[in-house]
């Protein structure tokens, strides 16, 4: 039903996709519906996580026949912040990760340099991980260029992550235009990406503070990626 239900909207309203929100699996324990069970005669919670995970294939299957049907691109996202429900990842076009840095951003002024580790960034943030693209959701609240331009700079370190940044003013826009227009000059929809941390034989000089990512052209040519990680002004 639940696959039916959008599916009808689809073809109804002639959308191209979804955006699901809080789409991670409660506890239940509503044996009308299927879940729970019974131990030492009390009725036990279950979380239906595979489940879910057979909802969230069927849809993103039946949106991308409906793509084909209609010659049309299809998307499905969702907002994921602060979670990770890896079993149905893999069966959305791109993900949203980042509104839990909210206060530590807006209200502490902390950056996200310091907020997230670099291992952190390379586990939650990398598309290859899970099979959807990971889009990261900025938390300035203000229009800040430079703090955007950092954060481009540590999106650009991990495999060009998407950015949004259009809804109650989180990012510089024309910070992260300028983002996309290096990356569309330089074509770097067919490069490779050797990045910082397996590519020490190839880009030197990088330190805990200053690391670089570089995107090679598979005829030649590089988009290199430094990222100064301090806080500080530091000299590469």
């Amino acid at each position: 039903f639940i696959v039916w239900f959008r599916m009808k909207n689809l073809r109804l309203y002639n959308f191209a996709g979804y955006y699901i929100d809080n789409g991670t699996p409660s506890p239940s324990k509503n044996m009308d519906a299927g879940l729970g069970y019974i131990r030492d005669g009390k009725v036990r919670t279950v979380i239906p996580y595979f489940g879910l995970r057979e909802v969230f294939k069927r849809l993103y299957t039946a949106v991308k026949q409906y793509g084909a049907e209609k010659n049309k691109p299809t998307m499905i996202m969702t907002h994921i912040s602060g979670e990770w429900p890896v079993a149905y990842l893999g069966f959305m076009d791109n993900r949203l990760e980042g509104e839990q840095y909210a206060a530590p951003v807006r209200v502490e002024r902390k950056l996200y340099h310091d907020l997230i580790p670099l291992d952190k960034w390379r586990a939650f943030n990398l598309s290859a991980n899970v099979g959807s693209m990971s889009v990261f959701l900025p938390m300035f609240g203000d229009l800040d260029k430079t703090k955007t331009r950092e954060l481009m700079g540590l999106l650009m370190l991990h495999d060009m992550i998407g950015v949004w940044f259009t809804a109650g003013g989180q990012a510089n826009d024309e910070a992260v235009y300028k983002m996309w227009q290096v990356q569309d000059e330089f074509g770097v929809e067919d490069a490779k990406l050797i990045p910082y941390w397996n590519n020490e034989d190839v880009i030197a000089g990088q330190t805990e503070d200053i690391k670089a990512s570089a995107y090679r052209k598979p005829g030649g040519g590089s988009l290199i990626v430094v990222c100064n990680l301090s806080g500080e002004p530091r000299t590469a």
